[in-house]
């Protein structure tokens, strides 16, 4: 026999208590993926950009015609860095809904506490 959502309540708490604590540890393994690729990145870009400075590309550049070199001279590592960025940014957004659901499980509970619990006559 399925168990009524309302009386379980609690059960549905602590699933989503479990799914926080997962989400949260993911979490933290996306950004500090995207931490060393934007390190990575920054490198990347730092080195052509003092390669672009030394006369790698003969005549005067604008420095936006040096940036936007180095940042072509390190595209692969700028793409790589976007990609686990939003991958942090998606798991920083499902910890959010995660949140937002145990708020409302909270607040059906203490409702449901409160319409189900016996009163005292006043």
């Amino acid at each position: 026999m399925p168990v009524d959502p309302v009386h379980d309540l609690p059960g549905q708490i602590i699933a989503v208590l479990d799914e926080l604590e997962k989400a949260t540890d993911v979490y933290g393994e996306a950004i500090g993926r995207a931490a060393t690729s934007e390190s990575k990145y920054r490198l990347a870009h730092a080195e052509a950009t003092i390669r672009l400075a030394d006369g790698a590309l003969p005549g005067k550049m604008t420095v936006a015609t040096r940036e936007a070199h180095a940042l072509l001279q390190s595209r692969h590592e700028y793409e790589v860095w976007m990609v686990f960025d939003a991958a942090a940014e998606a798991a920083k957004q499902y910890l959010y809904s995660l949140r937002a659901r145990l708020d409302a499980l909270r607040t059906l509970n203490a409702n449901v506490r409160a319409l189900t619990e016996p009163r005292l006559p006043s």
